[in-house]
C-alpha cells in the first residue's frame, strides 16, 4: 500500500512527508551525490519515462507517481465473464 496523501497549506512544506522513503529528497532536492530511489509501487515520471531510481548527477524534472496499465487480458477460452459480447 502507498500511504496517505497530504494537503499543503504552508509555503515550502514538505509535500512527500508521509511518505518517509522520499521526504528526505524534499530537504535537498539539489543533492545529485546520491541516487533517488522511488518507494516500492511508485516511480520517478519523467516526461513520457518512468523510472525506479533516479541516478547520481541527474538533471530534469520529474514527478513522484504511480503507473495503472490502460487494457487488461482476458483468457483464449470461451469466458464470458464480463456479460458481452466479445
Amino acid at each position: 500500500q502507498v500511504g496517505s496523501l497530504y494537503l499543503c497549506i504552508e509555503t515550502g512544506s514538505n509535500p512527500f512527508k508521509g511518505i518517509r522513503e522520499i521526504s528526505p529528497y524534499w530537504d535537498m532536492p539539489e543533492n545529485d551525490s546520491i541516487e533517488w530511489i522511488a518507494p516500492d509501487g511508485l516511480f520517478w515520471i519523467c516526461g513520457r519515462r518512468r523510472y525506479s531510481l533516479l541516478p547520481k548527477e541527474w538533471r530534469g524534472t520529474c514527478t513522484i507517481g504511480l503507473l495503472h496499465q490502460g487494457f487488461f487480458l482476458l483468457p483464449k477460452s470461451g469466458y464470458n465473464g464480463l456479460g458481452i459480447p466479445l
